[in-house]
């Protein structure tokens, strides 16, 4: 695998994350509360 492929599959497992976990972000959350 070359560091171009390594980093197409690691923005898209980043990409998977940020869109399996809530959006809002802890800042903002805690500042809500």
């Amino acid at each position: 695998m070359t560091d171009e492929q390594m980093a197409r599959v690691l923005r898209e497992d980043v990409i998977a994350l940020s869109l399996s976990m809530p959006m809002p972000m802890p800042i903002q959350s805690s500042r809500c509360r």
